[in-house]
């Protein structure tokens, strides 16, 4: 259709900053009727064929019988009306056209909301920036429920991780039809949804809870209508051929200061403690062996680790990782990998809930210090310059980034004496570590 297409929500009459819309889904609607065009991607649309007349539109919630939007208006030319709500919603629309003054309505159509057989696609993505590593795993593990929950619909992902697409094809080409961008375009869709963290969606329009409220793989499953259930898991047999030394894997590095353990003591002594006393090598699988942030802070891998940080191919990283006997990481990409590769997880964060990240039993958080920043709603984040918030981001008070800093060698060992694994090798030494 013509650039000049204008969207405006329905019952609001505010022009969207449709970007993400325009730019992202078919512009020609999916379905056509003698008076309407209709489909629901990003939320129900309809563009009306003439324009000489007043009609009026409600939806409502198909099981509760709840209005959510209720409007009569006179339709502009080449405009395209679409409900406010973004989200998964099994609703009914019942649409009329105004015959007289007195607003006597006739009915033109009445259009139930159904998935059956239908092309959907998830947008694994975010509204500001191209989604990462971790929030494309929590967003793909949604994307699995919701398959599992409706076999019969033809789902369509497209997310912006090339490597990550690769790695889940080779379990999952069954479940879903991976879309480059170019290739979303060839196709109209029935529905679509947004995955992502809305940060400035104070109006719940892409997601019905605040995402400071629930954990990454819930907001996710909240757009998409379903539960929480079962996690995506990756193919066990892309374990490494070669035989190794028992080994762990490390990552403590992250996008954000405020992500990383920041507290190389503590980290030095527990990784010498794993080689002495457990003889497990540990291998450092970040991106970079050192990293400097906001060009005054600069932090580095352990020295007692192997060196195996670099940009590798993720399925690299997926061979090694699936080989360790447990990972130790921070709030970021390469946790999330190591948990769909059903390897224990040891999870050290401060500056997120507990409820953000996948469950884990071995979660590290000092809940007697400052914590659960990023789960503030009284805060802005500005992923570029933000990393204590609460502490002014000044370097030089003594508190900053305290969630991190106070986070010990026994706060963390104290989890990992509980893996099984640990346990069943090592279970005289789990017994007398707090004595050394």
């Amino acid at each position: 259709m013509e650039n000049t297409l204008k969207y405006k929500e329905l019952g609001r009459y505010q022009v969207l900053d449709t970007s993400i819309v325009i730019d992202t889904i078919n512009k020609e609607l999916t379905y056509k009727t003698p008076h309407f065009d209709y489909d629901f991607n990003l939320g129900f649309r309809i563009k009306f064929n003439n324009c000489d007349c007043k009609y009026s539109i409600i939806v409502m919630d198909k099981h509760t019988r709840e209005v959510i939007s209720k409007v009569i208006f006179v339709p502009e030319e080449n405009t395209v009306y679409q409900l406010h709500k973004k989200y998964f919603i099994d609703c009914e629309i019942r649409i009329f056209k105004v015959i007289n003054d007195a607003g006597e309505p006739y009915p033109l159509k009445v259009i139930s909301f159904d998935i059956q057989n239908k092309d959907i696609l998830v947008l694994i993505a975010s509204d500001r920036n191209p989604a990462g590593l971790g929030d494309s795993i929590a967003w793909m593990t949604a994307a699995y429920q919701f398959k599992l929950k409706h076999p019969d619909t033809n789902v369509y992902i497209h997310m912006a991780y090339p490597d990550l697409e690769e790695i889940f094809k080779l379990k999952y080409s069954e479940y879903f039809n991976f879309v480059t961008y170019s290739e979303i375009k060839d196709r109209l869709y029935y529905a679509t949804y947004l995955c992502g963290c809305f940060f400035d969606d104070v109006d719940l329009k892409f997601c019905p809870m605040r995402y400071e409220k629930v954990g990454l793989i819930e907001s996710a499953c909240l757009v998409l209508g379903i539960d929480y259930d079962e996690k995506i898991k990756l193919n066990v047999s892309m374990k490494e051929d070669t035989q190794r030394q028992p080994y762990v894997c490390m990552a403590t590095h992250a996008s954000g200061l405020y992500k990383e353990w920041i507290n190389p003591r503590s980290r030095d002594k527990l990784v010498s403690f794993f080689k002495h006393n457990f003889k497990y090598d540990v291998y450092s699988i970040d991106l970079k062996a050192e990293e400097s942030i906001h060009s005054f802070f600069k932090t580095s891998i352990s020295k007692y680790t192997i060196d195996e940080t670099g940009r590798l191919p993720l399925i690299d990283r997926v061979k090694l990782i699936s080989g360790a006997d447990f990972f130790i990481g921070i709030s970021s990409g390469l946790s999330w990998l190591a948990w769909i590769c059903d390897v224990p997880v040891v999870l050290i964060s401060g500056f997120t809930n507990p409820i953000t990240e996948f469950k884990t039993p071995y979660r590290v958080i000092n809940k007697y210090e400052c914590n659960s920043c990023w789960n503030d709603e009284t805060i802005k984040w500005d992923m570029a310059t933000t990393c204590c918030p609460r502490k002014d981001n000044n370097i030089f008070r003594p508190d900053f980034l305290v969630c991190s800093t106070s986070i010990n060698f026994y706060s963390v060992m104290n989890v990992i004496k509980e893996i099984p694994i640990v346990k069943s090798k090592f279970g005289e030494v789990c017994d007398s570590w707090d004595k050394s």
